[in-house]
């Protein structure tokens, strides 16, 4: 039996068309919109102001806000909008309030875009995921929170979030940490913070394979940056104004290049773990330049000034402190020494350069012999 091309055709199913689905002209909530939308389908809020809504079970759909609705969760325990179970969901243009809860809540859900949103004092955090992968966050803006901006801790039940882009987006008066990262192979880029209750941008202990880069950061109360993982890359961040260490590692086999820290009330670097690389950060006006109680670590061609204790102090009589490579270090103008070198071993201090200390460009309380040191340029010296 021989079949027509158009009874073939007509025996495909045929996929069902996209939809645009208007809020309020054609559903009266947002909610009644996401329960009725299907793959592919376009949910368009027009301005005014809407209850909580829950995307449960849902792909490829978009739901874009005009004029900046506003989803209120006041007088309830709710997230504004609460996404579970969801694949390649987009969330656009709204401004999210939920003054008892995160704001923005993603659960066991892939692929969520979630893009020039206002958060706006969540009583919780801003955006808050865990056993999801491959979110977009983008040009938010994320204020007053009572914790996180952005929290993809390890404190859930669950695993936590990976992959996913944090970009573009600014963080004002931010509780507790402007992001918590969790997971593996996250993007951090081109964020800015000002004012956080505690560190800037903390990368936990079980996070690894992520990249920070071009942030800029503020006025945080604790660290600009906490590194408590391993492999993962910081570079290009400006940081001024830490309350405390400008970059705080205690994680191996990191890397951090061409950072910019100036007027840490702490440190500029805080080095400790094994195995990391530091080349080409500056950092301006903090206690010590860079405070290294590390293992196995190089820190190659940094410029420290300014610093109003030591523009590098190597050794600690409680953390092992050897086997790390300085090369190529200048150091310019710190109120005591240049470079304070004690309770250390084995550590190798090459084409470094240190002037117009206001103790001794280098200091060395350390036994003849127990470090080398190579092709320097100290103007003033005290050592064994």
């Amino acid at each position: 039996m021989k079949f027509s091309a158009l009874a073939l055709f007509l025996s495909v199913p045929l996929a069902s068309a996209a939809t645009t689905l208007q809020v309020p002209a054609g559903f009266p909530t947002v909610q009644a919109a996401v329960d009725a939308a299907q793959d592919g389908d376009e949910i368009l809020v027009a301005k005014g102001a809407y209850d909580p809504f829950v995307v449960d079970g849902k792909t490829g759909v978009a739901i874009k806000g005009k004029g900046k609705p506003v989803v209120d969760a006041f007088g309830t325990d709710l997230a504004a909008v609460l996404i579970q179970s969801s694949d390649r969901i987009t969330l656009e243009g709204f401004v999210l309030r939920s003054p008892n809860a995160s704001a923005v809540r993603v659960i066991q859900s892939t692929a969520i875009a979630i893009r020039k949103c206002t958060i706006d004092a969540p009583g919780f955090d801003g955006i808050r995921s865990y056993a999801s992968s491959g979110l977009l966050i983008e040009k938010c803006t994320i204020e007053g929170t009572v914790e996180d901006g952005i929290d993809f801790g390890d404190e859930d039940p669950d695993p936590p979030t990976t992959d996913s882009i944090i970009r573009k987006n600014r963080f004002i008066d931010i509780g507790d940490d402007a992001i918590d990262l969790s997971g593996e192979n996250h993007v951090v880029e081109k964020n800015r913070v000002d004012g956080t209750g505690d560190n800037g941008i903390l990368i936990e202990g079980d996070s690894t394979g992520n990249r920070v880069e071009k942030n800029k950061i503020a006025d945080t109360e604790s660290q600009s940056i906490y590194v408590q993982g391993s492999g993962n890359t910081v570079e290009r961040n400006k940081i001024k104004g830490a309350g405390d260490h400008g970059i705080d590692v205690e994680g191996d086999d990191n890397f951090f290049t061409a950072n910019k820290i100036t007027n840490a009330h702490s440190d500029g670097f805080r080095a400790r773990g094994a195995r990391n690389h530091y080349e080409k950060n500056k950092v301006k006006g903090a206690k010590d330049g860079f405070d290294i109680e590390a293992i196995d670590s190089d820190f190659l061609r940094n410029k420290i000034s300014g610093c109003s204790e030591n523009g590098i102090e190597i050794g600690s009589s409680t953390n092992q402190t050897t086997g790390n490579l300085l090369e190529g270090n200048k150091v310019s103008k710190s109120a005591e020494n240049g470079l304070h070198v004690h309770d250390t071993s084995d550590n190798t201090f090459r084409s470094n350069k240190a002037k117009k200390s206001g103790g001794f460009d280098l200091l060395d309380e350390t036994v003849a012999g127990t470090n080398v040191y190579e092709g320097n340029k100290f103007g003033s010296e005290s050592g064994p």
